[in-house]
C-alpha cells in the first residue's frame, strides 16, 4: 500500500523486504515486527516458486499474525525502472541541501536510494 493506493496484494510463502539495515526475509510463522525500510527490490514469492518483484523505497513494514502490510513512499514493479529518470533522481538528491544534520542525512539517503534505482535500471537493461 502506498500514499497513492494499493500495488499488490498476494498470498505468499516468502517475503523479503528491503529494509533500512539490510534485507529481512520472512516466512510463515514470523515473530511480530516493525521495520523501517530502506531502499531496494521487495520480492514476493507464491508456493509454487513464483516470484513477484517491486522497487520499493522509505516506508515501514508490518509482521504480525502471518500477514506481511508493507507501507513504503515509493513502490511499483521493477519493469517501470527507468536509468534516465534514475539519473535524474540522483542528480536532483545530490544538489539538495547539507546545511543541518538532519538535512545532510536526508540527501545522504536520497543519494543512496537513487544510486540503488539506477543501477538495478543498468542491470536490468544489460539483462534485456
Amino acid at each position: 500500500m502506498t500514499p497513492d493506493g494499493p500495488v499488490a496484494t498476494s498470498d505468499a510463502a516468502v517475503v523479503v523486504i528491503p529494509a533500512a539495515d539490510g534485507e529481512i526475509g520472512i516466512l510463515a510463522g514470523h515473530a511480530p515486527l516493525v521495520a523501517l525500510l530502506g531502499a531496494g527490490v521487495l520480492m514476493f514469492e507464491d508456493a509454487a516458486g513464483k516470484q513477484s518483484k517491486y522497487w520499493a523505497a522509505g516506508g515501514f513494514a508490518h509482521v504480525r499474525e502471518n500477514a506481511v502490510s508493507i507501507l513504503p513512499e515509493e513502490c511499483f514493479t521493477m519493469d517501470k525502472l527507468d536509468a534516465a529518470v534514475a539519473t535524474q533522481e540522483l542528480d536532483r538528491a545530490q544538489a539538495m541541501s547539507r546545511g543541518s544534520y538532519e538535512a545532510s542525512a536526508r540527501r545522504a539517503t536520497a543519494i543512496q536510494a537513487a544510486q540503488k534505482k539506477l543501477r538495478l535500471a543498468q542491470a536490468m537493461k544489460k539483462a534485456q
